[in-house]
């Protein structure tokens, strides 16, 4: 668990990134109309971020990403051992981006920052690395 005092992770939200836009296609972009809507923190009611609103156009453009992704096997196609490789250094990343992760989610849904360090960012790379094997 993070020796982190309540004051700190108040500051660490401070500091927490604002604009959130779409991940499509691999890559961040804003919603197709310009749209954001803002991400309030339950815990004091106030905006701390702006999320891309997206539309059907922007779901349609990343379901139509997500086909040619599965037509073109780009990640079926892989070696069995390129795609443990890849879950495996996915959890590492999220084992090493936990206290941050944390933070994120206590912001955006309200858990206590115990909870998600100790349960969420305990067993969500677990679990992906479980997978991976």
């Amino acid at each position: 668990m993070s020796d982190i005092r309540f004051e700190k992770w108040r500051a660490r939200a401070q500091q927490a990134r604002t604009d959130w836009p779409a991940f499509i296609d691999g890559r961040t972009m804003p919603a197709l109309s310009g749209e954001q809507f803002p991400m309030t923190d339950p815990a004091t009611g106030k905006v701390w971020a702006q999320v891309a609103s997206c539309s059907d156009a922007d779901i349609d453009l990343a379901v139509k990403s997500a086909r040619a992704a599965f037509e073109d096997r780009r990640w079926a196609g892989l070696k069995p051992r390129e795609r443990k490789a890849t879950l495996l250094r996915l959890a590492e990343l999220m084992r090493e981006n936990r206290e941050e992760l944390a933070l994120l989610e206590t912001l955006s849904v309200g858990k206590p920052i115990a909870q998600a360090l100790s349960i969420d960012l305990r067993a969500a790379p677990d679990a992906i690395a479980y997978y991976a094997e």
